[in-house]
């Protein structure tokens, strides 16, 4: 039985830290945004509300998810996430870029920096 318990082990590992990661960024969010205005709440179709909160935490548990799997995320000028910079990610280069490993991200970032310096964007 021992064994069939240490099976998941590492996954329970991760799904731990990512909670933990998940509460403490909404946590942080939501005093900043009860402290300030209620400006950055939308409603869902439902109308339950909606906060930068929600969406910051969808974002973090989606990166460990990508890089536990060995995936990697970054911004789409190919540094990694720093979501200590804040609830909008200030300094994002025009995007995200998610890739199932090293060898096609790179070739991705090679690709968004080719389009870029064919373009005006």
């Amino acid at each position: 039985m021992e064994e069939e318990n240490d099976k998941y082990a590492r996954e329970l590992e991760v799904a731990v830290r990512v909670v933990h990661v998940a509460c403490a960024l909404c946590g942080r969010v939501q005093e900043k945004l009860l402290a300030t205005t209620n400006d950055l709440i939308v409603s869902k179709d439902d109308d339950s509300l909606v906060t930068v909160a929600d969406l910051s935490v969808q974002a973090t548990v989606s990166v460990v998810i990508v890089e536990e799997a060995g995936g990697v995320v970054t911004d789409a000028g190919g540094p990694t996430l720093d979501f200590s910079k804040g609830m909008y990610l200030e300094g994002l280069d025009r995007g995200i870029v998610a890739c199932s490993g090293v060898r096609l991200h790179e070739k991705l970032i090679d690709v968004v920096y080719a389009s870029w310096d064919s373009s005006n964007l």
